[in-house]
């Protein structure tokens, strides 16, 4: 195992500076930062967003973690629908290119995402979209952007940390906020090295701890330019790519005990008839887990006990005029057989 002191001071070294930022435009800039392998993400956060009421909105840039030429064609596909014709495709710096083989974590690889939409973006400010959240609120991006340039906030999140560090319960890092759909002041961001934002250990009085993307830079930020915004109209499924990710890595029988592959499957069933392929089991493999432990994706107890907030979010989104009838009809057949095996049970 490497020392954390090396592993520091290599990516002190290697991420310690910005690339020189373009010429600032008032208002702010959307990233996508989305799974090449998994390009429905693309398609879906065009559908979710083109929806959005697009003022102070200057460009929406999409931010693949590599970049391979199915990908491309998708994004071409894409960029003709988006209303503002303003997206753009940013590619890692050689830099990240070089670093990005040797990233184990989804929140490593993220992290890169991260840096490279930050470093690239024309506005005075910007918002990370989550590829799973579905704002159901026209106005949301809106409020987002204007309540962190309004109030000169460095950042404005959605909620506080999930569980799992420890020091997510600490007086000194209460207004510390989680990564999803946060709005950032690029000025905040820049002032930093990019290595800042990595996900790493940080040491202070109370103890060292692990911080996930960009939460250590938060925890040392003063906690009156930190906020979170009223609870909106948006439905966050969360880890959805951290869970494919894990999956893929996975061997042997995997429950998906949050359904995380199942949505990953009916959004591909539903949002891309292309026929592009994806390494997510079928349908009809997902379906055969309801019977059998021993397949590859199966839905054991812990699925079963989860399957009302899932099955929940997903009411949360029929009948909102969020997708066409179509693509809402094939996400509604494709829950059938899971309906009828989890809601009686």
């Amino acid at each position: 195992m490497i020392p954390r002191c090396v592993k520091d001071s290599f990516y002190r070294a290697l991420f310690g500076r910005w690339p020189p930022p373009p010429e600032p435009e008032p208002g702010y800039s959307l990233l996508f930062t989305v799974p090449p392998d998994l390009p429905v993400f693309l398609r879906l956060a065009v559908e979710v967003c083109r929806r959005q009421d697009p003022t102070g909105r200057i460009e929406t840039l999409v931010v693949p973690d590599r970049l391979h030429l199915p990908f491309r064609a998708v994004f071409d596909e894409v960029a003709r629908s988006w209303p503002d014709g303003k997206l753009r495709l940013v590619e890692h710096d050689r830099r990240c290119q070089v670093t990005l083989p040797w990233l184990k974590t989804p929140s490593e690889i993220h992290w890169l995402q991260l840096i490279t939409g930050a470093g690239a973006a024309r506005g005075t400010h910007a918002i990370l979209h989550d590829a799973d959240l579905f704002a159901l609120e026209p106005g949301y991006l809106r409020s987002l952007f204007e309540t962190c340039r309004d109030r000169n906030l460095a950042c404005l999140g959605n909620a506080a940390p999930g569980a799992g560090m420890e020091w997510t319960e600490m007086p000194r890092f209460a207004h510390v906020v989680a990564l999803w759909e946060l709005t950032f002041e690029l000025a905040w961001m820049r002032g930093q090295p990019p290595d800042a934002m990595r996900p790493r250990k940080g040491d202070f009085p109370e103890g060292t701890f692990w911080f996930e993307t960009s939460l250590l830079a938060q925890a040392r930020t003063p906690a009156a330019r930190i906020d979170r915004h009223p609870p909106a109209d948006v439905v966050h499924f969360g880890w959805v790519i951290g869970g494919y990710r894990t999956f893929q890595r996975s061997r042997g029988p995997f429950e998906d005990d949050r359904f995380r592959l199942l949505l990953i499957r009916l959004l591909i069933d539903a949002f891309d008839p292309t026929g592009s392929p994806y390494e997510i089991p079928t349908l009809d493999q997902l379906e055969r887990g309801l019977r059998d432990d021993s397949a590859r994706v199966f839905y054991g107890p812990n699925a079963r006990a989860n399957y009302p907030v899932f099955r929940g979010h997903l009411d949360r989104l029929f009948g909102r005029s969020l997708f066409d009838p179509a693509c809402e009809a094939r996400l509604q057949r494709g829950l059938t057989r899971f309906d009828r095996s989890l809601r009686s049970s």
